[in-house]
């Protein structure tokens, strides 16, 4: 602190703001209540990160890395457009497309893959729920179903619309 100056933490005036019982700080409101929506954001990311429960936070990172194993290891076509990916960078590598173009395929490919995942959980809700035809289930697994197919061809149109001319220049 600056000899002279009044200590101000993001526009706040420090001496204003209360400790609490979990040792952060925090302000009351008009009412008296205690809130941390007044607060600089500075003290509210501390309090975030001094709340967060760390074995939790990697047991949940598990589960997602479970589910992504799940679709690798059951899934033909999460497979399938595993390996258009690694094409489609091999290309991007070897044409050098710009920042731009990187952009719209890591975009397009995420969306794809994140489009097949939930389509594999929807099955798999819908199967758990009943292995019996039924209407419902049929719509709700071909919505799904036609969900990846139209996030897959805008993928494909953008990738004819980047790569497509990088090739026909080798002609």
């Amino acid at each position: 602190m600056v000899a002279g100056k009044k200590m101000w933490l993001a526009g706040e005036n420090i001496s204003q703001l209360q400790p609490t019982v979990l040792g952060v700080l925090t302000d009351r409101n008009l009412y008296g209540v205690t809130t941390i929506l007044n607060l600089p954001i500075s003290i509210r990311i501390l309090i975030l990160v001094s709340s967060i429960n760390i074995m939790k936070l990697f047991r949940s990172f598990r589960y997602a890395y479970d589910g992504i194993v799940y679709c690798c290891k059951t899934q033909l076509n999460f497979r399938i457009h595993l390996a258009v990916l690694a094409f489609v960078i091999i290309a991007g590598l070897l044409l050098g497309i710009n920042k731009t173009e990187w952009l719209f395929i890591i975009v397009w490919s995420v969306l794809v893959l994140v489009f097949e995942m939930t389509n594999t959980a929807l099955e798999f809700l819908c199967d758990t729920i009943s292995k019996d035809f039924h209407p419902g289930i049929k719509v709700i697994k071909d919505v799904a179903a036609g969900a990846v197919l139209v996030c897959a061809a805008g993928s494909v149109v953008t990738g004819a619309i980047i790569f497509l001319p990088k090739i026909l220049e080798f002609f």
